[in-house]
């Protein structure tokens, strides 16, 4: 979506005049912030949520807007800042959030450009609850006033905004779930009887897509569908578009002779209005996520909230031995997909006439190939040169550059199958690198390994895994800018929330059965972008010797596709790392080689010999002079 600046103006003015209107506000406000989440803080949001974009231009997945009588801002993470900074005109100022001192936060902005006693609307569904307290807790504290308004303003002045999705939902098997939905409901109500909750209160999109073995398609890249859920020790409740509800769905709600597991569906807007009426005057303690809206947690009575990570959250995180299976079979058919990719990428480029978006098309053609296919996780990033600088870019077909063998390409993709989630980074050079890229790639590797070999006790939490990853980079004074490992779900998000390695995370205890990504990286502004990435399985560690009842945790790679041999200098590495790639490459042989050949897919079997090739130290002076 273009926005011009003459549009963008009118816009700003239609907000502006909505802040002093009676019909929508009690009393004028002075300032409005409007996030790029939907009422269920969700990082993927259907069409009908992208406020931001509306107002903005901006369609980065990470940003807040903040519009005062005379001022707009707009902040977002490194990850999206070049993006916001192509989109953006000159009525709003750009924020680097995260990443530079001098850059003022949202709070410390509004403090500075407000007066003591303005008054800050924010649409209480789009704030979670936990941003909104510490964002009220600054601005109090300058005289500042958070006011929830209860009809959106972006609402307001879009004429032509689309509605919710209406997609039916569709029942996910149990032999790709690995557990009837009554069991995990049965293991959720122990976990609240210990908790002494007297209900739970789902605002989680996956977790309710999880719990009750449903998928849909609300929102692109993401089988999910808008709903609410509230579970008591004796009842369930979904709140739901009812016209998405088909007559097998509904059946599959009902366990017939057992009411302690009879869905009751109701309407999605009613959510509110029941929890008032009909949960909250139980007077009993209410189990709800802290990152939930602040429009529902603020309706709980603070003396019966618990806000701990919800039981739901935390079984999802831990795979079942099928949802395992289907995740390991996921990464096969997408290690398959991009062999098959990279070997006839590296003829075509030789052509000359290749871009960032045709091969990106030419890639979502040959994973469609594959079984069970539903489409793509993420908008696949297809970047060259000065373009792969950018974390999150974008390639469309009008701008998009072409491919030369003079450049770095990154190839960020994944994949949604029935059985599983992929997410899967590769960077090429199909010509020769210089010596700085080979450099820092080489650093890359060296900590994917030094993180993918590491060995640590259960309850380590990611944040302290995180410079394992970063610790050669550090060496030399480089980094990036973003996680180094994500939790993925298993057909679900493929960014799974509470499951990280990053720095200052506060997520949950790594455990076993876990799935997350690994990917470091290296980017210089406007000149190139490298990281690897591959899916990992935490799994028992076995170690030489045992202290007391400590037990140990390590990662298996579930992901096979070879690293780039050209950007590697194998006399930087050690004779471990090098035993380790070699060792990975022979499980790229053995597992994805005999996938290719059963499926004559001979090119690409080819590519993956070539690439898989057994690395020693005088390898570095071949692979210096391809």
């Amino acid at each position: 979506m273009e926005i011009t600046a003459t549009k963008s103006g009118i816009l700003l003015q239609q907000i502006r005049q909505l802040m002093k209107n009676k019909q929508y506000v009690y009393e004028e406000i002075h300032a409005y912030i409007i996030p790029s989440t939907d009422s269920h803080q969700n990082k993927f949001i259907a069409k009908c949520d992208r406020r931001l974009q509306f107002i903005t231009g901006f369609d980065g997945l990470s940003g807040t807007a903040i519009i005062t009588t005379d001022k707009a801002a707009l902040w977002t993470d490194a990850s999206y800042y070049f993006q916001a900074s192509q989109q953006l005109d000159k009525h709003w100022t750009l924020m680097k959030q995260q990443t530079c001192e001098k850059t003022l936060t949202q709070a410390e902005w509004l403090c500075k450009v407000l007066s003591s006693g303005n008054r800050i609307g924010f649409d209480p569904f789009l704030l979670a609850f936990n941003k909104w307290k510490r964002l009220d807790k600054i601005l109090t504290s300058s005289g500042l006033k958070l006011i929830p308004i209860e009809t959106n303003l972006v609402d307001v002045i879009w004429r032509e905004k689309p509605p919710m999705a209406l997609k039916p939902i569709y029942i996910l098997p149990v032999v790709y779930a690995g557990k009837i939905w009554q069991c995990k409901v049965s293991e959720i109500r122990q976990s609240m009887k210990s908790k002494k909750a007297f209900a739970l209160v789902l605002t989680a999109l996956d977790e309710i897509a999880w719990l009750f073995n449903l998928r849909g398609a609300d929102i692109e890249f993401n089988p999910l569908f808008f709903a609410y859920t509230i579970v008591t020790l004796k009842t369930l409740y979904l709140f739901v578009d009812t016209s998405k509800i088909n007559d097998e769905v509904r059946e599959h709600l009902f366990t017939q002779n057992a009411p302690e597991f009879m869905v009751e569906i109701k309407p999605y807007a009613q959510i509110l209005d029941f929890l008032k009426s009909e949960i909250i005057i139980n007077n009993g303690q209410i189990w709800i996520s802290k990152h939930s809206s602040f429009a529902i947690v603020n309706c709980i009575p603070e003396s019966n909230r618990i806000l701990d990570m919800n039981p739901v959250s935390i079984s999802m995180l831990i795979k079942n031995r099928a949802e395992i299976e289907g995740m390991r079979r996921a990464q096969i058919k997408e290690s398959i997909a991009l062999c098959e990719f990279f070997a006839w990428l590296e003829e075509e480029v030789c052509n000359g006439n290749v871009t960032e978006a045709s091969v990106a098309q030419k890639l979502e053609e040959i994973k469609m190939k594959q079984a069970e296919y539903m489409g793509p996780s993420f908008a696949t990033i297809s970047a060259s040169g000065p373009n792969a600088s950018c974390f999150q870019y974008q390639c469309f077909k009008e701008i998009s550059r072409r491919l030369s063998k003079k450049e770095i390409y990154l190839c960020s993709t994944g994949s949604q199958f029935k059985h599983g989630t992929t997410g899967i980074t590769r960077t090429l050079h199909l010509g020769k690198p210089t010596e700085f890229q080979k450099d820092c790639y080489t650093r890359i590797v060296k900590g994917f390994i030094n993180l993918a070999r590491s060995t640590f006790p259960v309850q380590t939490k990611g944040v302290q895994l995180d410079s394992l990853a970063r610790k050669y980079l550090w060496d030399v004074g480089l980094d990036y800018m973003h996680a180094t490992a994500h939790g993925v779900g298993m057909f679900l998000c493929v960014h799974e929330s509470n499951a990280s390695i990053s720095a200052g995370c506060k997520d949950a205890e790594l455990q076993e059965n876990m799935i997350l990504s690994v990917e470091p990286g290296f980017y210089e502004d406007g000149k190139f972008g490298m990281r690897v990435e591959n899916l990992a399985l935490v799994k028992k560690a076995q170690t030489k010797h045992t202290f007391q009842d400590f037990q140990f945790l390590s990662f298996e790679i579930i992901s096979f596709v070879p690293f780039c041999r050209k950007l590697l200098n194998a006399f930087a590495m050690t004779h471990e790392e090098i035993e380790w790639l070699d060792a990975y490459n022979h499980n790229c042989r053995e597992i994805i080689g005999k996938e290719l050949r059963e499926q004559s897919l001979l090119k690409a079997f080819q590519w993956l010999l070539k690439e898989t090739e057994k690395i020693s130290i005088t390898d570095s002076v071949l692979l210096a002079e391809l």
